[in-house]
């Protein structure tokens, strides 16, 4: 089967070689497993052409990588520009060039890049109520997770990363500030980083735009269970409507009804304060 040329052929090692992705087989799937989302889209696109076009020549294969990777980096350059273009922001190709990588990149299944597009509309939007240069803010907005382009080849967080980028690029203080503080690790002494964060959390919480993994799911799950075990007489906890809702059964020796209000109260402060959820 096709699965299995791929699986055992060359096509395995020459894709880790040339491009540092690795094939594994899960359920009925071939996975392409990579940090880089440019490698894992030259990597389906080669694997898709070998299937559709039945070829397994090695030396061809080789020759159509270089050529995916020049036409990628002009694909990612002309996105970035285009972008730029619609939210009306000037930016250098090398930064043109990261942000359009951010198109393959994702965060629980949200494309970075419309993410980035969604975070800056958002934030212009709320400088202009709050009376912030709606400019400095559109800017901040669509920069501020430039740093995910290359976090994975650098140490350090993606705030921090896309604060050193900009740097380099001599970006204005509130707009470096905007991205190396909108989640909230350090200290700002302008408005943007806050304005930044709460558009970012706008644009991640919306109905739809996310995705868990099933692991974290199921932790949501018994942590919420775990955290209603600690009060003293709570029989049963059940987490339902997918974490939505905890309902438990007490010993009514021991929780009486007027004490319900309360260890409700005390089992939602909890969730507040362990427990990271959408919105």
């Amino acid at each position: 089967s096709d699965k299995d040329q791929i699986l055992q052929s060359e096509i395995r090692l020459l894709l880790e070689q040339e491009l540092g992705v690795q094939l594994e087989y899960e359920q009925g799937s071939i996975l392409i497993v990579t940090a880089d989302g440019c490698r894992r889209e030259i990597s389906r696109q080669i694997l898709m052409h070998a299937i559709e076009h039945r070829e397994w020549d090695i030396p061809a294969m080789k020759a159509r990588i270089a050529l995916l990777k020049e036409q990628l980096e002009q694909e990612i350059l002309e996105t970035g520009k285009q972008v730029c273009k619609t939210l009306e922001i000037e930016l250098s190709d090398d930064l043109c060039r990261l942000l359009g990588r951010l198109k393959y990149r994702t965060s629980f299944g949200q494309n970075v890049l419309w993410h980035s597009v969604e975070v800056a509309t958002l934030a212009k939007l709320l400088a202009y109520e709050i009376g912030l240069d709606p400019k400095l803010a559109v800017r901040a907005g669509f920069l501020h997770d430039i740093g995910k382009a290359i976090d994975h080849e650098h140490e350090g967080g993606h705030p921090e990363i896309g604060g050193e980028i900009l740097q380099q690029y001599k970006e204005l203080p509130e707009i470096i500030e905007g991205v190396t503080g909108h989640h909230e690790d350090v200290h700002t002494g302008t408005p943007y980083a806050t304005l930044i964060s709460a558009a970012d959390a706008i644009s991640a919480s919306r109905p739809g735009a996310r995705r868990e993994t099933f692991e974290k799911y199921i932790h949501r799950l018994e942590k919420l269970e775990t955290i209603a075990y600690t009060i003293p007489g709570v029989e049963n906890a059940y987490a339902i409507s997918a974490g939505r809702e905890i309902r438990l059964i007490v010993a009514p020796d021991k929780v009486l009804d007027q004490d319900v209000p309360q260890v409700a109260n005390i089992i939602s402060k909890a969730i507040e304060d362990e427990l990271h959820y959408p919105g």
